[in-house]
């Protein structure tokens, strides 16, 4: 125990402290007793007893690095989707065509570029009249030339016993080709389900061609790959990625329920497209290429689509001209043959000299432009009759020298605006 005096350290028991002489009670020895035992067994402040720092937390750090490479992973996801396309023979196809007028679109690898008309027919000959070419393509170089490929797509107006003759028997169609072209494979195929005729030869001047024939409405559509060479060879897997790219979409064309002595032009009624103001018009056909006010509007200048409307009647239709293929009498396509035109038609027609025939339907002036040399009909113009201008031979003759020297007798009607149809 110890001296509640001096604090020395004194015998348990003693009566007075041996240093101070301080008397001890009972009672304080017995406090002093206490006091020294919780002394004794309190606990010592241990390092574990002391409180811990609070550490820093680390979430944040985590998440800033998981954004980090989710950013690193995106960019690299990136750059690999930047690659062009490659298809399963491993041809690279990163550029694409596509003319939605026609409804056709196509992939082609970068090399390809477009090449004019002119320079395609220096290398394999002029295009045919009837033949629009719609796109030309080329992979040339300087360094290995017989290694230079081209595709052309072309659309051809055609007559439905010539669409049917596509798909004839295979020699039959082979055999409808020139005798100096040896064909090396003919077959019926599909091109993104639409029935097509394949055909693959080589003419006399050592130029290959593997071509595709497939019809839409009124128009055959041509596919032509071109190489100079016996067959080919590593160009076939070029040739068939672009075909297994090609994609086909009809035109929609406005329903027509009942077409019975109808006369109609693009499924749509001459006699409404008669009434039309210029505005009507560019609403139904869209954008023309040349619009004229009170003048003209045209559309597909030297294309198979061209139609022209003379609107110099008050900003109204007077008259208007298209492919035949683009009109239909009955059901029927008067993209025909003259004979077949009298039968549809009649024989009831004007003689209009070269090649101008004309025929009346209804309050319509319709005259189609046949060329000799086909004799087929592939322009029909539409116009309204004007009964109570006489027909003036005389003037038509003076006034017209690609007519001077028809018949006399030439029949045919002399509009009050001075110009001939």
């Amino acid at each position: 125990m110890f001296c509640p005096k001096c604090g020395a350290k004194v015998l348990d028991g003693a009566s007075f402290c041996q240093k101070c002489g301080a008397k001890l009670n009972a009672a304080d020895a017995e406090r002093e007793l206490l006091n020294t035992a919780d002394h004794q067994t309190q606990p010592e402040k241990t390092q574990a007893s002391v409180p811990k720092k609070r550490r820093r937390k680390k979430l944040p750090i985590v998440l800033g690095a998981l954004a980090v490479l989710i950013v690193f992973v995106i960019i690299i996801a990136s750059r690999g989707g930047s690659k062009e396309p490659v298809d399963a023979a491993g041809v690279n196809l990163s550029e694409t065509y596509t003319n939605e007028n026609e409804g056709i679109s196509f992939k082609y690898p970068k090399a390809w570029v477009p090449v004019s008309e002119e320079e395609y027919s220096s290398r394999f000959g002029s295009i045919e009249d009837e033949e629009y070419p719609l796109v030309l393509l080329a992979n040339e170089t300087d360094d290995l030339p017989e290694a230079n490929t081209y595709i052309m797509v072309s659309k051809i107006p055609a007559t439905q016993d010539v669409i049917d003759h596509l798909f004839i028997d295979d020699e039959q169609f082979a055999a409808t080709f020139d005798n100096d072209v040896t064909i090396k494979n003919t077959l019926t195929a599909e091109i993104d389900g639409v029935a097509a005729r394949e055909i693959t030869y080589l003419t006399s001047d050592g130029i290959g061609y593997q071509s595709y024939f497939y019809a839409i409405e009124t128009a055959i559509y041509r596919i032509d790959f071109s190489w100079r060479g016996e067959t080919s060879g590593n160009n076939q897997r070029f040739f068939d990625a672009i075909i297994d790219s090609y994609k086909i979409t009809p035109p929609e064309t406005v329903t027509v329920t009942d077409t019975s002595g109808k006369l109609l032009c693009k499924n749509i009624s001459v006699d409404a497209i008669m009434q039309m103001t210029a505005d009507e018009v560019i609403a139904t056909f869209g954008d023309p290429e040349i619009y004229i006010e009170n003048e003209s509007i045209e559309y597909g200048a030297d294309a198979p689509e061209w139609m022209y409307f003379d609107i110099s009647n008050g900003n109204t239709v007077f008259s208007f001209s298209a492919n035949s293929e683009e009109f239909t009498l009955n059901g029927q396509s008067l993209n025909l043959y003259f004979d077949d035109l009298v039968s549809l038609l009649g024989d009831d027609y004007n003689s209009l000299g070269g090649s101008g025939y004309e025929w009346i339907i209804g309050d319509l002036s319709c005259i189609f432009s046949i060329p000799p040399e086909d004799y087929i009909a592939y322009s029909l113009m539409i116009s309204k009759l004007d009964t109570d201008v006489p027909v003036d031979n005389d003037a038509l003759l003076e006034q017209n020298e690609y007519y001077t020297n028809s018949d006399p007798e030439l029949y045919g009607r002399w509009r009050s605006s001075g110009e001939f149809y």
